[in-house]
């Protein structure tokens, strides 16, 4: 791959809505895509996405450059931990019900911009389920090298960022 493009996907893709992205992904097949899939702040509130998520979510897994993420927000690690677990096993369920569906990591968002060592154990904790998480693709983003490291934007001490 000679480069690599990071689109937010937080529209609905209702008919014709994602195929701009589909076209450049088949267009430009030395670029590496990531697609950040945002249903409603997450993966919405059922157990599956809905008919047309699952339609574009095949569509977009289909192709070889493109690598799908989910969004998982954080509330600068204010949310309720249980809830971004939940999230985070929610979108390893849509892999583990149906192949074509499975997404290749999480996207985690609202990252705190100061260290804290509260945080870096919360973000730890989100690092560890979304690596044990059987229904994503194996290559999760920020695998192998250090998943605070690569994602968030506050540097912990080095200590701190090998998890």
């Amino acid at each position: 791959m000679n480069g690599s493009v990071i689109v937010p996907l937080y529209i609905y893709p209702s008919v014709g809505a994602w195929t701009p992205i589909y076209n450049m992904a088949s267009a430009y097949p030395q670029l590496q895509f990531t697609a950040i899939v945002n249903i409603y702040n997450g993966p919405g509130e059922g157990a599956l996405p809905s008919k047309e998520y699952s339609q574009a979510m095949g569509i977009l897994n289909s192709l070889i450059n493109v690598r799908t993420i989910g969004y998982v927000a954080t509330s600068w690690c204010t949310r309720n931990l249980s809830s971004v677990l939940d999230e985070i096993a929610a979108y390893s369920f849509w892999g583990e019900y149906d192949s074509s569906m499975a997404i290749h990591g999480i996207f985690v968002d609202e990252t705190p911009t100061q260290y804290v060592p509260d945080h870096v154990t919360y973000l730890q904790t989100i690092s560890q389920a979304v690596h044990e998480s059987p229904g994503l693709r194996d290559d999760y983003i920020g695998k192998p090298i250090s998943f605070i490291s690569v994602l968030l934007p506050f540097r912990a001490p080095i200590e701190t960022q090998t998890l």
